[in-house]
């Protein structure tokens, strides 16, 4: 199954300049590492050098938050979308 994935304007320079890149997968947990193997440039400013998800960045698989979800081995169903959302914050 194709699922899309959103990026944001500061990271679309690492998959080629789009807003939206495509990846095949079946499951959720599956999607995530697709997008580390198929975007290389993407991994360092998503993930750490543990693979755990950086801080100031989000992922959602719909419109929850990854890190929120118990487990990521879910399985995809038409019409799913992952958007990369980076953390704002401020004081």
């Amino acid at each position: 199954m194709t699922i899309e994935l959103t990026i944001p304007p500061l990271l679309q320079d690492c998959v080629g300049g789009t807003r939206t890149v495509h990846v095949e997968a079946d499951w959720l947990d599956q999607a995530l590492q697709r997008i580390q193997e198929q975007f290389p440039l993407l991994r360092p400013h998503i993930w750490d050098d543990h693979g755990q998800l950086r801080r100031h960045l989000l992922i959602f698989y719909n419109d929850t938050p990854t890190r929120w979800l118990e487990r990521t081995d879910l399985p995809l169903r038409p019409g799913d979308r992952l958007t990369i959302v980076p953390a704002v914050s401020g004081g």
